[in-house]
C-alpha cells in the first residue's frame, strides 16, 4: 500500500469511527505517523478526502449491482435488489454524513460526482428494462431516471418505504 492509500484508508477509518467524532487533517497525520505536510501533499483539505470516499461509494455500488445481474429475476425484483444494495452502501459509507461534511466550496464537486455516477445507475436500469423487454407507456429514459432518482432520494432521506414504490412501479410497467 502506498502512502496516499494508507492516508486514505486511515482517514476513512477515522471518519467512520463513531467513538472518535474528530476528523481533521492533523488527526489523520498523527494516526498515520506522518507530518501534516505529507497529508496535504495528497489532499488539499478534508473535503478532498470525503470526495474520494464518495467516489468509492458510487464505484463500489455500481460494480456490485452490475455483478448482481440475474436473468431469472423479474425487473421489479432486480430494482428491489438495487435498492437494498444502495441502502447497504449508504449505511456502510454513512453517505449522508459524508455529504453534510463537505465544505461549501466542495459541495458543488460532491454533487457533480453524485450526478456523474447516478448517470451510470440510470444506464444500468435502462439496460435492465431493455433486457427484460419491459412494456410501459413511459419512455425508458424517463422511467429509468425516475426509478434511480426515487431510490437515491428514498435512501438519502431515510424514508424506507420501498413497498409503496414497488406498487407504483408495478402499475407503470408490464413484465
Amino acid at each position: 500500500m502506498n502512502q496516499k492509500e494508507y492516508i486514505y484508508k486511515t482517514a476513512k477509518e477515522t471518519i467512520f469511527n463513531k467513538d472518535n467524532p474528530t476528523f481533521s487533517m492533523r488527526t489523520i497525520a498523527k494516526k498515520c505517523d506522518v507530518g501534516i505536510g505529507t497529508v496535504y501533499k495528497y489532499y488539499g483539505n478534508k473535503s478532498d478526502i470525503l470526495l474520494d470516499i464518495i467516489k468509492e461509494f458510487w464505484l463500489s455500488y455500481v460494480t456490485e449491482i452490475k455483478e448482481q445481474h440475474n436473468t431469472s429475476k423479474t425487473f421489479t425484483e432486480t430494482i428491489k435488489t438495487y435498492y437494498n444494495t444502495l441502502l447497504k452502501y449508504s449505511i456502510e459509507f454513512n453517505y449522508n454524513m459524508l455529504v453534510n461534511e463537505l465544505t461549501s466550496s466542495k459541495l458543488k464537486r460532491g454533487k457533480e460526482l453524485h450526478q456523474h455516477h447516478q448517470v451510470h445507475f440510470i444506464d444500468i436500469i435502462h439496460n435492465e428494462m431493455t433486457l427484460k423487454q419491459i412494456t410501459t407507456n413511459i419512455p425508458y429514459e424517463s422511467l429509468s431516471a425516475f426509478i434511480a432518482d426515487y431510490l437515491v432520494m428514498t435512501v438519502k432521506t431515510n424514508n424506507q418505504q420501498y413497498d409503496q414504490f414497488e406498487l407504483v412501479l408495478n402499475e407503470l410497467i408490464c413484465e
